[in-house]
């Protein structure tokens, strides 16, 4: 169980240490940094305080649509941890070639 919950923890992160790879990367001053890991933050937690304002709001009304919803989400996501992963993965690819000086000029 607690490895299955790893693997998921894992898999959520990886766009955040993504974000906080390309935020160093752009090699901002201290305050932009903040403010765009805040920014970023606030971007990936809306669309959950969203739903919870409503789900509070509304009660068992949005009950049905929460439950389709959680449906389409279940069977469209499946492959969204892979294709994060692939992506992570080409950026890093690009960032090694550039370090490296492959293919520059």
């Amino acid at each position: 169980m607690g490895l299955l919950a790893a693997l998921v923890e894992v898999a959520s992160m990886l766009p955040f240490l993504a974000a906080v790879g390309i935020i160093t990367a752009a090699d901002l001053a201290a305050p932009a940094t903040v403010a765009v890991v805040l920014g970023y933050v606030a971007v990936m937690v809306l669309p959950a305080l969203v739903l919870l304002t409503a789900r509070v709001l509304l009660g068992e009304r949005l009950q049905s649509p929460l439950e389709r919803l959680a449906a389409w989400i279940g069977r469209h996501a499946r492959g969204a941890g892979w294709w994060v992963a692939a992506i992570v993965g080409l950026v890093l690819v690009q960032d090694a070639r550039l370090a490296l000086g492959i293919g520059v000029g």
